[in-house]
């Protein structure tokens, strides 16, 4: 799988943007703060209909667009898949313009035809790994579900459609735990959610379970090749009840909510289930969050981002497109000559840089330097 073209149209502090592509590796390197990351977003927002760095989409916008007419951000992908050509097309507008609004509209096409998100997701298949994703392994909770969320919606037919409806049906049971706590009731009508709760959180689990072996082993293989002499391994960790094993079927998940709806009504709100999940790391046995290193977090955040991509290959016969912004970063040389060689031999790798010096001598398939979301082919020198 690679791009062979991106399209851009206000998008970020992009004006205007018609870029080839080859398979290989592809920098863009320039000073921080000129549009090098916002590249690599617009071609993870096709591959996921998402973008990792935005609190609203209407950020995606460019600031000034509404003096030439009606203000949208528009990204576009084409690329190859097992032969075959696609063209995925995200537009993002402010709802209801001219009249101001915080609201985004999004219009999403493949091939030219209007597709829903669900129905979207994991025909480009993109792996994004930014300086941010030390949180992988020392930030929330929240953030390592995000990754098996996007991990396997890419990778599993119909799971980011089972995502939703698991969310949904949370917010509809939650709200009635809240009604019941407040105002009383029949407990009894808690029965119906359960079952639906249930029957999702058995397919979320069951997925996030059947992933995590070759996971683990892929990331434990890519953290040897960065950091010889050092082990990583990680741990899927279910919320399931104190006391209750981790329930592996709609069946157990039904009776472990029984098993606390003293407790849930007291709270207000489901307390277990797929959505209090965690990933756990440790390196050579110690837990990776409260001992590791900096330089070890980061490296081990990298290794994940690896596996991901293994996995990604394995289960579709065919490798994603790496997104590698500024993966160099903190590395010493020797970390950083091994993450150099470890995406030497993929399909196609986009990575973005603020010292072009570091790939002098890799062999690449385009450069370009970056300023102000502008392009121009970059020479660099050779080893």
């Amino acid at each position: 799988m690679y791009l062979t073209h991106l399209s851009l149209t206000d998008f970020r502090n992009i004006r205007r943007l018609e870029l080839d592509l080859q398979p290989g590796l592809v920098l863009f390197a320039g000073p921080n703060a000129q549009g090098k990351t916002n590249l690599l977003e617009a071609i993870y927002l096709c591959a996921t209909t998402r973008s990792l760095r935005t609190v609203s989409d209407l950020e995606l916008v460019r600031e000034g667009a509404e003096a030439e007419g009606p203000p949208a951000a528009r990204a576009a992908c084409t690329f190859v898949r097992h032969g075959d050509t696609f063209t995925v097309e995200v537009i993002v507008a402010p709802r209801g313009w001219p009249a101001v609004s915080s609201q985004a509209a999004r219009r999403i096409r493949v091939n030219g035809v209007p597709r829903r998100a669900t129905e979207v997701v994991g025909l480009l298949a993109a792996v994004f790994f930014s300086t941010l994703d030390v949180e992988l392994v020392t930030g929330p909770p929240a953030a390592r579900r995000r990754f098996f969320d996007l991990l396997l919606a890419q990778t599993v037919h119909g799971h980011a459609t089972e995502l939703n409806r698991y969310a949904r049906v949370l917010r509809q049971r939650n709200q009635l735990l809240r009604t019941l706590r407040e105002q009383g009731g029949d407990e009894a009508q808690l029965d119906y959610w359960d079952d639906l709760l249930a029957a999702g959180a058995a397919a979320i689990s069951t997925a996030r379970a059947a992933v995590t072996p070759a996971l683990a082993l892929h990331a434990a293989a890519a953290h040897a090749a960065l950091a010889p002499g050092e082990s990583l391994t990680i741990d899927y960790r279910p919320a399931a009840p104190s006391g209750v094993a981790p329930p592996t079927d709609a069946s157990s998940w039904r009776a472990a909510f029984r098993h606390e709806r003293r407790r849930e009504l007291a709270a207000g709100m489901t307390l277990h289930g797929p959505h209090r999940d965690d990933l756990s790391f440790a390196l050579n046995g110690r837990p990776l969050a409260s001992f590791g290193s900096r330089a070890q977090q980061r490296t081990s955040a990298l290794a994940l981002r690896l596996a991901e991509a293994a996995v990604m290959e394995e289960r579709l016969d065919e490798p994603p497109v790496l997104l590698l912004d500024d993966i160099l970063s903190e590395f010493d040389p020797e970390r950083r000559l091994a993450a150099l060689s470890h995406v030497a031999g993929v399909s196609q790798a986009l990575l973005t840089s603020p010292d072009p010096a570091h790939f002098a001598g890799v062999p690449l398939a385009a450069a370009w330097h970056v300023h102000a979301g502008t392009l121009r082919p970059l020479a660099l020198e050779r080893a």
